[in-house]
């Protein structure tokens, strides 16, 4: 299934300058809170829970798979007209992954993990990663396209505004060009491909292998657990989503 997220493209139903598949944008959405995340703690001074923050990044882009790409203007018209619709939508989704064959602990886990009521910190650093991603893709298809750009962007712009009043650590980000620079070059992995030497049938990123490497260590490390190991989950998805860092220069 996480191989359809290699194929999936964003903005489908916009021109485009440049493609962004879905599992970029995952393991680009996952450097940006992350990243977000370790400024809020430095900022407030209050634990962040990164473990809850890349499991529920990962988990919710599943939905994706099923739903392909649905743009955040679309979304918002849905929620505006039936906000049930749309949880039912996502809902239906969700369970088709309920349904298939794996351990009790994993389902389990995706479920907890979805179903969470008391961690608005973090679904606040969740929701301003994936506004920002939207605003960076956006603002680079608006330059060629202006008029096709101008309501979403107009929409995420002031989505971002009002994020910043809740999270210092975007007002941050915003603020300051070395950061922004920073995330840049991150996501830079999306256009880095790997086996670029070999043909290929299905082109993956280094970003989209990140995420699919994240995904692997953690149904791992899962059924470790399981049976008996003492893996470090969060230890264990961080090293996943960090580990090809250095491949933005080398």
């Amino acid at each position: 299934m996480l191989t359809r997220g290699l194929s999936i493209i964003r903005w489908n139903n916009f021109p485009r300058v440049i493609d962004t598949k879905q599992m970029d944008n995952v393991g680009a959405t996952l450097h940006t809170a992350l990243f977000l995340a370790h400024q809020e703690e430095k900022i407030s001074g209050n634990k962040i829970d990164t473990l809850y923050l890349m499991k529920k990044i990962i988990f919710t882009s599943l939905a994706d798979l099923i739903l392909s790409d649905i743009n955040s203007g679309t979304k918002a018209y849905i929620k505006k007209l039936d906000e049930k619709i749309f949880d039912e939508l996502y809902g239906r989704a969700y369970e088709y992954f309920l349904k298939e064959d794996a351990p009790e602990s994993l389902k389990q886990d995706f479920k907890q993990v979805l179903s969470a009521k008391d961690k608005q910190i973090e679904d606040t650093i969740f929701l301003a990663a994936k506004k920002y991603l939207g605003f960076v893709e956006a603002s680079t298809n608006a330059r060629v396209f202006p008029e096709i750009y101008e309501v979403p962007l107009d929409e995420i712009k002031k989505s971002l505004v009002l994020l910043s009043t809740e999270l210092q650590s975007l007002k941050m980000l915003l603020d300051t060009p070395e950061y922004e620079k920073y995330l840049a070059h991150i996501y830079r992995l999306s256009y880095s491909m790997r086996w670029n030497q070999y043909q290929r049938s299905t082109p993956i990123s280094v970003m989209s292998h990140k995420v699919v490497v994240a995904y692997s260590a953690y149904v791992i490390g899962m059924i470790g657990n399981e049976k008996g190991e003492d893996n470090d989950i969060e230890d264990m998805l961080m090293r996943a989503i960090y580990h090809d860092v250095p491949e933005v220069i080398t």
